[in-house]
């Protein structure tokens, strides 16, 4: 799939989380099959998945740890995950402006 993308694809979207090594050499990949096909790889949009717990108290934490598919047990704790989203997004695009460049 990584080099149908290379050759076909838009942007690339991998379904899973892994580590910042494992996406950089799949990236790569598809990279290299871009450039193979005669593609400008920059072409390509890449994104990624990042997986995180949310929760209001420490011990709604502790249960979302050791029993993540009942983590969102009531609205409350979908609308803080939700919060919490919004306010990592707004984050990073202020510090996005900021970063120096390099």
């Amino acid at each position: 799939m990584l080099a149908l993308t290379g050759r076909y694809g838009d942007g690339w979207y991998p379904w899973e989380s892994m580590s910042p090594d494992e996406y950089q050499r799949r990236l790569a990949l598809v990279h290299d099959t871009a450039r193979a096909a005669g593609r400008d790889p920059e072409a390509i949009v890449p994104a990624a998945i990042i997986t995180m717990l949310t929760a209001r108290t420490p011990a709604g934490l502790r249960h979302a740890i050791v029993c993540p598919s009942s983590a969102l047990v009531s609205a409350a704790d979908a609308a803080f995950g939700y919060g919490v989203v919004l306010w990592l997004a707004a984050q990073l695009r202020r510090g996005a402006g900021s970063r120096p460049s390099g």
